[in-house]
């Protein structure tokens, strides 16, 4: 054999183990190993470090507001968000910011609250910031940032004062010193701006003032909410719907029940039960809204099946 038909091969093998490279990469961001055995207990080593590192995600400690009418010089009418309501008052948290910020650490009066938008599971959540450890020590108010990591794809985030980790899909706290620790969920509704603005007029906007450079206009996820990709792996993939399916998601004592958003807005409302707490799901307009004559403590967010299936393996899918 020649130097130069050598060479050749040399050539085409590189070229064949980099594209076996290639397709491994891509196997491992795009497709997802699903667990042998279902299992409810979370393990510590299910947390994954992402591309980025802790800090890296610059949250919001003093959030700005600014008026509906400034807003809407830049929000799209059709874009989402939280509004939250507290002793009259009501403040809308724009998912086009919280995007780029993942947490607010607000005060909305006397009521400190940990405002999280999770861009992976597609979930925006509201809990209070003040939590009491199992051995009855308060804290009034922890100030959350992000650490890079993620757990089945949901964001992972720690406190400043203890440095415990949290996630905010399971509710608490997953490691010491406040492992256990719940985060108890303030009632919130997932609108579009269109919505809220013509609901409350008078409300107040989480500002772009924000102290970051960052283009509130794009989306650094790109078409992650139209595509097919999971980024990181799963401990449980449930086949019941499409992974990226969106389910409005119910708490309910012990258990958790899940309700596909393509037959709720079909459906229009519908009265249900779950471990003996009796509810009513309302969609109109694209807005979901629960309510309980007997309880007020029914938190319910909307996400993508996946996240919420592989958080809770065991959760209801509720069917006609």
């Amino acid at each position: 054999m020649t130097h130069q038909h050598a060479w050749l091969w040399w050539g085409v093998g590189g070229v064949i183990l980099f594209s076996v490279f290639v397709f491994w990469r891509y196997q491992f961001f795009h497709t997802v190993p699903v667990a042998t055995e279902l299992s409810t207990v979370f393990k510590i080593e299910d947390i994954l470090p992402t591309f980025v590192g802790q800090d890296s995600v610059p949250v919001i400690n003093d959030p700005v507001f600014e008026s509906v009418a400034s807003a809407d010089m830049y929000l799209r009418n059709e874009g989402r968000g939280l509004s939250v309501i507290y002793k009259g008052a009501a403040r809308f948290y724009p998912y086009q910011l919280l995007v780029w910020h993942e947490v607010v650490n607000e005060t909305f009066g006397d009521l400190p609250l940990l405002i999280t938008y999770d861009p992976l599971c597609g979930a925006g959540m509201v809990f209070e910031r003040s939590v009491t450890r199992a051995d009855t020590i308060a804290y009034e108010a922890l100030t959350f940032g992000t650490t890079g990591s993620v757990w089945n794809n949901a964001l992972v985030l720690s406190d400043k004062e203890t440095g415990a980790q949290w996630i905010p899909l399971l509710h608490r706290a997953v490691s010491d010193p406040l492992g256990g620790t719940e985060l108890f969920p303030y009632p919130s509704t997932e609108m579009t701006w269109q919505q809220f603005k013509d609901t409350y007029p008078s409300g107040r906007v989480l500002s772009r003032e924000t102290g970051a450079d960052r283009d509130y206009t794009k989306n650094p996820y790109a078409d992650y909410e139209t595509n097919m990709d999971i980024y990181y792996p799963l401990t449980n993939l449930d086949g019941r719907l499409n992974a990226k399916e969106k389910v409005f998601m119910v708490f309910a004592g012990e258990e958790s029940k899940a309700y596909p958003l393509e037959l709720l807005e079909e459906a229009g409302i519908l009265e249900d039960t779950v471990s003996a707490r009796t509810f009513t799901l309302t969609s109109k307009d694209d807005m979901l809204t629960i309510v309980s004559e007997e309880y007020t403590d029914l938190p319910a967010f909307s996400m993508y099946w996946f996240c919420a299936s592989a958080a809770y393996p065991n959760i209801i899918l509720y069917q006609y």
